[in-house]
């Protein structure tokens, strides 16, 4: 059966090559990274409430990446020959793995044509408007959210430099877009963030 765990801080328990388990993130944020044969990391998505990490377990029955949390989290841990079971017996909980699983399909696929041709602008553009969804899909605000992750871990998932970010930032505070203080991320102008961060701009 599914497994709480109240406050979760560091490495979770979902190192590569184990055997598959969920981990719903109730109230937290996490990244997942992949560790080169150099010993180089690569943080490759970040993960916010209410989305489940180590999906790939399904297809893989072990885990590529490493997850880590950026702040004390609360997560749900589920086995999934468990959850098979339920959703044999559920239909509606069926159907509600299949909606996240799709969501988060197509979160995935979203990020993949953003980094593939996009611009420094166009990349940070559609990663604060990706947060700021999310944020508001929990009823929080959208418009004012901090950021858990350091600029190190930005530019690592979306391949730019720190310094480019923080030039990025920069402008889009002269543009009236945002407002930047430390961590704290405030969207002044969400429709003028949509415009930097269309790709054919």
């Amino acid at each position: 059966m599914p497994r709480f765990r109240a406050i979760v801080t560091g490495r979770l328990a979902l190192a590569k090559h184990q055997t598959f388990l969920a981990q719903d993130m109730l109230f937290s944020q996490c990244k997942t990274e992949h560790q080169a044969r150099d010993g180089t990391r690569k943080v490759v998505g970040f993960h916010g409430p209410g989305q489940m990490v180590g999906l790939e377990g399904l297809g893989t029955h072990s885990y590529r990446f490493d997850a880590v949390t950026l702040c004390d989290s609360e997560i749900c841990e589920i086995p999934y020959a468990h959850l098979a079971l339920l959703m044999a017996e559920q239909a509606p909980l069926m159907a509600q793995f299949h909606l996240l699983l799709g969501m988060q399909l197509d979160r995935s696929q979203r990020a993949i044509l953003m980094l593939g041709g996009a611009t420094a602008p166009q990349r940070i553009a559609n990663f604060l408007l990706d947060l700021s969804q999310q944020h508001a899909a929990l009823g929080e605000s959208g418009e004012l959210f901090n950021l858990r992750m350091s600029r190190e871990e930005m530019g690592s998932y979306l391949g730019l430099a720190v310094e480019s970010i923080s030039r990025v930032l920069t402008r889009f505070r002269a543009d009236g877009l945002i407002n930047v203080s430390n961590r704290k991320i405030v969207l002044r102008d969400a429709a003028g963030l949509r415009r930097a961060a269309e790709l054919n701009s």
